[in-house]
């Protein structure tokens, strides 16, 4: 009977709890949501000016890099 009892308190308070959640309202200062097509225009503007595609150069380093260095390996691998 105890555990009867604390399993419809759980589902009680569950049912209670999961009643409560409801959507937040729009306070009436905020700014309306911006469309896709302005997200879509904000996007391609941060990137012409991220990208800078013609002033990137080739990276070619002074000494080799330990990836490129050679090693030995059993040939049971």
């Amino acid at each position: 009977m105890r555990y009867a009892l604390l399993g419809l308190w759980l589902a009680v308070s569950v049912a209670v709890g999961a009643d409560e959640i409801e959507p937040t309202p729009v306070e009436p200062g905020t700014p309306p949501a911006a469309s896709e097509a302005d997200a879509d225009a904000e996007i391609r503007d941060i990137e012409k000016s991220v990208s800078g595609a013609d002033e990137v150069e080739e990276f070619v380093p002074k000494k080799p890099l330990s990836a490129d260095k050679a090693i030995a390996l059993p040939s049971d691998i």
